[in-house]
Order: structure tokens, then sequence, then C-alpha cells
């Protein structure tokens, strides 16, 4: 695993026109992920464990669009991540879709224990694909595999779908309340990899 470091939202933060954070040192890579799904899936809880590395019972559903800022390091190399979390409800869904725009990547999450949440899927990566970059990596999670005698998906089910995607969608199971704090890194550094893979075979891949 790489080295990681948080940097919480809030207080004064400079941005650009399209609300992106400007990040000083330019020689760093700088990528925009977007957390998406539907709601109470695990979307700010996942986002709270890899910034304060816990898990918080506590958390209210979002209204709008939140944002952190955390960095990983990947091949030798400090990468910054911004990480947008959105709301899941219908009626912020048009709101939400404003934040693919320049997306790097995007971490799609579903509740293994709500099969509806599953089949809200390929709706969620139509508002993905068409309001993002067509570079736009994408990850399926998998959310609540502490609850494994409950689950309405199979972790087959939910690869096969996955495999079928033009997008090149990987696949992943985890637990934001039991997963260790390492797993729930390698995600996103994961992610920060396939991007940087990207970005060195097509100079077309956006960033902030």
């Amino acid at each position: 695993m790489g080295n990681f470091c948080s940097s919480k939202s809030g207080g004064s933060v400079e941005t650009d026109k399209d609300g992106d954070i400007k990040i000083d040192n330019s020689s760093e890579p700088k990528f925009k992920l977007v957390i998406v799904g539907d709601s109470t899936v695990g979307k700010t809880s996942l986002l709270t464990k890899i910034i304060d590395k816990d898990f918080n019972m506590q958390t209210t559903p979002t209204v709008g669009v939140d944002f952190k800022n955390v960095v990983v390091e990947v091949y030798n190399k400090k990468v910054h991540l911004q990480i947008w979390d959105t709301a899941g409800q219908e009626r912020f869904r048009s709101i939400a879709a404003q934040y693919y725009r320049r997306a790097n990547g995007c971490l799609l999450l579903f509740d293994i224990t709500r099969r509806e949440t599953f089949t809200a899927l390929p709706r969620w990566i139509e508002d993905i694909t068409t309001n993002s970059n067509e570079l736009v990596k994408i990850t399926v999670v998998g959310n609540k595999k502490d609850l494994s005698d409950s689950r309405k998906v199979t972790e087959n089910e939910a690869d096969m779908f996955c495999l079928r995607q033009k997008n090149n969608i990987n696949y992943t199971e985890i637990s934001v309340k039991e997963t260790d704090q390492e797993a729930i890194t390698h995600i996103f550094e994961e992610m920060a990899k396939e991007i940087l893979n990207q970005r060195e075979a097509n100079i077309n891949s956006p960033s902030f």
C-alpha cells in the first residue's frame, strides 16, 4: 500500500470557474473522483472512512454535494484526489450530474442487501457517461458485505454485470463498517493507478 494523507473540506478554498479546487503544486497529478449511487448505500460513510479512518453510524443523507481532498502515493508519486460525495435522492440527481463534468473516475456504490440499488446501476452509468468525459474510469462497489446473510445480489452476478459493460468497469465488494482501512485505501489507490495509466496512454484525459 502507498502512503495516504487527507485534508477535510471547509474553510476558505480557492476554486476555478467550474468549482474545482486549485492545487498549487502543478507537478503532482490531480484527479477528480465522484462517489455516486442510490441514497443510503454508504457513499458518505465511505468518504468519512477514507478521511477519518473510522466508521460513523451517525451519518445523514447528503444534501446536494460535499467534497474532501486526499493524497495517495502510487508509483512513488503523490496523487491529489478531490473526492465528491453526491446525494442519491432522485430530486438531487440533476444537481449531482453537474459534478460529473471533468471527473476522472467514479465510484458507483450499491447495497448488496437491497436489490433495487443494484438494478439502478444502468441508469447511474448512463448519467455518468452522458455528463462526463468519455475516458472516465468507473468502479462499482458492492457495500455491506458484513450483511452477506441478507444479500440480494450475488458477487458473481455483480461481476458479470460489470463485465458486460462497454466501459471496462471493475467490481469490488466491501463493508464500509468492517473492511479494514488498508483495503478501503486500496480502492482509491487502484483508481488513481488506472487514471495515471490511462493518462500515459491518452493525453486527452482531463484533470482539474
